[in-house]
């Protein structure tokens, strides 16, 4: 900081060194472990989603072409954000005002960086909504998906969860990947076939509460075993669940009962990150016009992405009453 507060225009370029500082150092997202990235070009990306898994055939004679038919087309829109912290020009020019100023521009630059974070987890929330329409016309988590829309194998990425007990959250956690395992295209082939258990391949986002517990079921080597039909347990067995996924709790999930099993190590995610314009930073300061007309400063963000549902088949809602 250069600390010199007599010169408003040194203060906001100190301020502005300060959220561009903060912004470098703020922690790594979560989205990227379950969010496929897309470098968008326009003001929207379409995606397209082909009626069936390509699957080899006995070769007798000659090759028989498959074609991709594309029956599915899903465009996600491009939206723009802003944050602009406006200052009356005397306030930078006040010495006894700077410390106060530094600490909201660090909350600020915090707040943008975590924004495309705060997005997603709203697309988690609101992910059995009216609105939250996958590309085969069904909500995103729905009992009666269909592999781009077609074909006589249902696709039901709801799991009616057991409990949030240790116990309950492994047996909900075995269940969900075997769901996974089964998912069936239009002609009856697994499309998620390539999936291989441990925490490079399946990913669970759940609420803060429930972190600890998932983490036991995850990592540790041993679990207590409930006897069936009694409250009690016996003793520990080997955990044959650790290493099977990583985890990561999200603070803005609403639901404090439900979490969210990810199929992570393919090129289509369950959701997508669209990003058509990076976070930028600009200031308007003393020499500007708008200083000239309002007698006032600015720290200006500006993002252009976009945030949706993509591949529903490569991933599970646990839900809990």
């Amino acid at each position: 900081m250069s600390g010199i507060f007599n010169d408003g225009n040194a203060v906001l370029k100190d301020l502005t060194a300060l959220f561009e500082d903060t912004r470098a150092k703020f922690r790594a997202p979560i989205w990227p472990k379950y969010a496929t990235k897309v470098s968008s070009i326009g003001a929207y990306e379409k995606y397209a989603f082909p009626t069936a898994v390509p699957f080899p055939r006995n070769w007798k004679d000659e090759r028989v072409p498959q074609g991709i038919d594309v029956n599915r087309i899903q465009q996600v829109d491009n939206e723009r954000y802003e944050l602009s912290l406006e200052f009356g020009g005397p306030l930078l020019q006040d010495a006894t005002a700077y410390n106060g100023l530094a600490q909201m521009v660090q909350e600020a630059a915090a707040s943008s960086v975590q924004y495309p974070d705060y997005l997603m987890s709203q697309a988690l929330v609101n992910s059995m909504s009216p609105d939250a329409i996958a590309n085969d016309g069904e909500v995103f988590y729905s009992t009666n998906h269909r592999y781009a829309g077609a074909g006589d194998y249902p696709i039901n990425n709801i799991v009616t969860g057991t409990g949030t007990s240790v116990n309950n959250l492994r047996n909900d956690l075995q269940k969900a990947i075997a769901s996974l395992r089964g998912f069936k295209d239009n002609a009856g082939k697994l499309v998620n076939q390539g999936l291989r258990e441990g925490a490079q391949d399946l990913f669970v986002v759940c609420p803060p509460s429930m972190l600890y517990d998932m983490r036991t079921v995850l990592n540790a080597a041993w679990l207590p075993v409930n006897i069936s039909g009694t409250a009690q347990s016996a003793g520990p067995a080997m955990n044959v669940m650790s290493g099977i996924a990583d985890v990561e709790a999200d603070g803005y999930l609403t639901d404090s009962n439900d979490w969210f099993l990810m199929y992570t190590s393919t090129s289509f995610r369950p959701y997508v990150m669209q990003e058509r314009q990076p976070l930028m930073v600009k200031t308007l300061d003393f020499n500007s016009e708008y200083y000239t007309r309002t007698g006032k400063v600015m720290i200006c963000t500006e993002q252009r992405l976009a945030v949706w549902y993509l591949a529903f088949y490569r991933t599970i809602r646990i839900v809990n009453a």
